[in-house]
């Protein structure tokens, strides 16, 4: 393994507060501004010429690694020093800081590979931080210089870089300074440079293009993959130069959805194997409120230039089930607006309900991304033609042929078949009265007023947070009539937990059916009102 010569030096240590008492009132504790310098012997390098040094060792190494000698452990006393830029407080980075070597943002930064989670704490946005080169190994990740404590050989198919273990953080990562505001460097996407990695930047006017827009951060529910746990977006800006946004699905955002609007995002700028890409520490660093630019205005009302001619309603698409499985005729098409999706809140397993003036719809899918990320609201036209359609436990669907049967659309065939056109946010439930619950009101928004739940089932929560996602929970509402009706919940939906009140009042949902048995399904815990006496 090749190294660079070197000699021992120590570090140090050191955190002290001091209290005094006056009057019996102790002062709040007043904390020591951490101060580093570097010891008699160390060299300081920049993050550039630390880079180099690894690439002249190593002129050709790039992923996947199956030498370990292609990793450089540092010999020399070597330090390089730079300001924190990522957080993991939010999840969206994890085991791992960024530095960059100026605050503001004109040198080149580089990612550290820690073993300890909760790095925030310790390392805060905006600290400048000393690393002790010395002893620390040096090595390829997607193709970018890293630091970390070693390497390991990963599932018998190639060496990785280990990070520094807790025991040698103390010893390696030294705190210097008051922590700084970091002022990103704002630059447009097609000025991004190699320079401008794993440092902070914010782009402006841009926005989340096509079907990008108003999806998930993160892959969630049945698309969640172990083995790599992110989900990549797409931004843009107006001269049409794109930028894709990495999100880790253990992100704390990862199921939220992204904005419709245009505006500006800050975040960490990486790349894996030349391929630059965006990483954000939280929501707080996109404010995308504006219009909308380029095929359409306005932050919701994306319109998808291949969308088909609406030619049918979806009261004439319900029409066409006839108590068996069918296969829907060519030219038929039509428009509604999305009243549920399974990527809101995992209530509605592999299915969207979709709405227009005449009726509603239960749309199947399948692990689509695409579909999950369709937000409350959003218009689509749904080119229906040759899909089938049939019923399940008297609820209507349609989807693609399954075996004969009704399937769900996968990403594919969603796309190819459900196109955005704009959004109508201002979809008003249908208020009607349990007792007048009819076939006619299925897959429809519905909302039931002066209702309350039984008392067998007030203090309870909705669902059984920790049960299997293939069972629910059903609880029970009434009126001052004694009529009843259930509220179905998703033991995975991510209200699961919500406690039910013993008040009475409002309750919204989809309206549903499983053979003979009514069923209400929320969408969200604001679709729920209760807030008068009880009855």
């Amino acid at each position: 393994m090749k190294k660079i010569s070197l000699y021992i030096i120590v570090s140090l240590f050191g955190l002290l507060f001091l209290n005094s008492c006056v009057d019996d009132d102790y002062a709040e504790p007043v904390f020591e501004v951490p101060s580093f310098q570097v010891p008699e012997g160390g060299v300081v390098k920049t993050i550039t010429e630390l880079k180099k040094i690894y690439r002249d060792a190593n002129p050709t190494a790039s992923n996947p690694i199956k030498n370990s000698d292609l990793f450089l452990v540092v010999e020399e006393d070597i330090y390089v020093s730079g300001y924190v830029v990522s957080n993991d407080e939010f999840g969206n980075f994890y085991k791992n800081i960024v530095i960059q070597g100026e605050l503001n943002g004109s040198s080149e930064g580089i990612n550290i590979s820690i073993g300890e989670s909760d790095l925030n704490a310790k390392f805060a946005i905006g600290q400048k931080v000393f690393v002790k080169c010395k002893g620390l190994t040096l090595g390829l990740y997607g193709n970018n210089i890293q630091i970390g404590g070693g390497n390991y050989w990963y599932k018998f198919k190639e060496f990785r870089l280990s990070p520094i273990l807790s025991p040698a953080i103390s010893s390696h990562i030294f705190k210097d300074g008051a922590i700084q505001v970091v002022p990103a460097k704002t630059v447009s996407i097609d000025n991004l440079t190699a320079d401008d990695r794993f440092t902070l930047v914010t782009l402006e006017n841009v926005q989340f293009k096509g079907a990008d827009a108003g999806t998930t951060w993160g892959n969630v529910l049945g698309d969640h993959s172990e083995v790599f746990p992110f989900k990549s977006t797409i931004i843009e800006d107006a001269n049409g130069e794109t930028l894709t946004v990495f999100t880790s699905n253990y992100s704390d955002f990862g199921s939220k959805l992204t904005p419709t609007g245009s505006g500006t995002i800050t975040g960490v700028l990486s790349a894996h194997n030349g391929e630059s890409q965006l990483v954000i520490n939280s929501l707080s660093d996109v404010d995308m409120d504006e219009d909308r630019f380029g095929a359409s205005s306005g932050k919701n009302d994306y319109v998808d230039s291949n969308a088909p001619t609406v030619t049918k309603t979806i009261a004439d698409l319900n029409s066409l089930y006839s108590g068996s499985i069918g296969t829907i005729s060519s030219n038929f098409v039509i428009e509604g607006t999305v009243i549920s999706n399974q990527g809101e809140s995992g209530n509605f397993y592999n299915q969207v309900y979709i709405q227009d003036a005449t009726g509603g719809i239960q749309l199947r899918s399948y692990k689509s991304k695409f579909l999950d990320g369709l937000a409350l609201g959003q218009k689509v036209v749904i080119n229906a033609s040759n899909m089938k359609i049939g019923e399940y436990k008297g609820v209507t669907q349609i989807g693609v042929d399954f075996n004969g049967g009704v399937g769900g659309l996968g990403d594919t065939d969603a796309k190819a078949k459900v196109f955005r056109n704009g959004a109508n946010n201002n979809l008003a439930a249908n208020t009607i009265k349990i007792s007048e619950v009819n076939n006619a009101a299925i897959s429809t928004l519905v909302r039931f007023d002066e209702i309350q739940f039984i008392d067998a089932d007030t203090g309870k929560t909705l669902a059984n947070k920790s049960g299997d996602f293939k069972f629910s929970e059903n609880r029970t509402i009434t009126d001052k009539d004694g009529n009843t009706i259930v509220v179905r919940t998703a033991n995975t939906s991510s209200f699961a937990d919500f406690t039910i009140s013993n008040k009475s009042g409002s309750i919204t949902g989809v309206l549903s059916k499983f053979d003979s048995t009514w069923q209400l399904l929320i969408r969200k815990t604001s679709d729920i009102e209760l807030a008068s006496t009880r009855f």
